[in-house]
């Protein structure tokens, strides 16, 4: 606690395993939060992708699975940094639209030997700001690109029965957005996922630091090419197969 408020980092979507998300970039970020020493850190679901289809062939033909090496690349670029760091940050991970049997196959398996203490929740208040994926309902393909009226209304609906004044969500795949339509803030934070180097230029990821009394963004301006992070994520990738062959003794079955 600090002067009796919490501090809040939040993220959007990771989509860890997807080749197109910038795991460097969040990788980045990451070390800029553990500096700050939050209480919580908030992902606001999404955190790995469902479309992981590098390496095809070692999935098809192998007891290895997308997740086992999602959660190799969740340890190193969330739950080390945390250990390593030493502090006590709580975990609260949103859920996604990606996310399918996540905390069995993925987040319990993920959080083994770290004492870390977490949540995985459709949606969290915390003070008077409420955190959540998407405010519309979800489904697989229900792809946004902007914040819409309906949206808008939703999000003073949602904000007027919880009793917050501030409600901060991701899925949507574009740039930083911050309202404040009738006294409430509505923050959307951009994914990691990366489209192309010209487009990117106008969509930087940002992550959002909160308390009570106001919201910090910070964005990560110096961004690689598309190019750096694709070979990023298969050099990072290929480093946890090779870690999960090791551990197993084997690779085809």
């Amino acid at each position: 606690m600090r002067g009796g408020l919490l501090k809040v980092v939040a993220f959007g979507d990771i989509h860890i395993g997807n080749v197109m998300a910038d795991l460097i970039s969040f990788s980045h970020a990451m070390d800029e939060v553990i500096r700050y020493k939050p209480d919580i850190i908030v992902l606001l679901g999404d955190v790995i992708d469902g479309a992981m289809k590098y390496p095809t062939q070692i999935f098809k033909q192998s007891s290895i699975r997308p997740i086992d090496v999602q959660r190799k690349l969740f340890r190193w670029l969330v739950l080390d940094k945390i250990k390593n760091a030493d502090i006590k940050s709580k975990l609260v991970i949103i859920m996604g639209n990606h996310d399918t049997n996540f905390i069995e196959n993925f987040l319990k398996p993920a959080l083994q030997g770290y004492d870390l203490e977490y949540e995985y929740v459709t949606k969290a208040v915390i003070g008077r700001t409420l955190f959540l994926h998407y405010i519309l309902r979800r489904g697989r393909g229900s792809y946004a690109t902007s914040i819409t009226p309906m949206m808008v209304t939703m999000m003073l609906s949602q904000a007027l029965a919880l009793g917050v004044k501030r409600i901060v969500f991701s899925h949507i795949h574009r740039g930083l957005a911050h309202l404040i339509v009738g006294g409430v803030e509505m923050i959307a934070l951009p994914s990691f996922m990366r489209f192309n180097d010209s487009y990117d230029y106008m969509y930087v990821p940002c992550y959002a630091i909160i308390d009570d009394n106001a919201v910090t963004f910070r964005c990560i301006e110096d961004r690689p090419t598309i190019s750096d992070v694709q070979l990023y994520n298969i050099d990072i990738i290929d480093k946890a197969i090779k870690e999960i062959i090791k551990e197993e003794g084997k690779l085809y079955v």
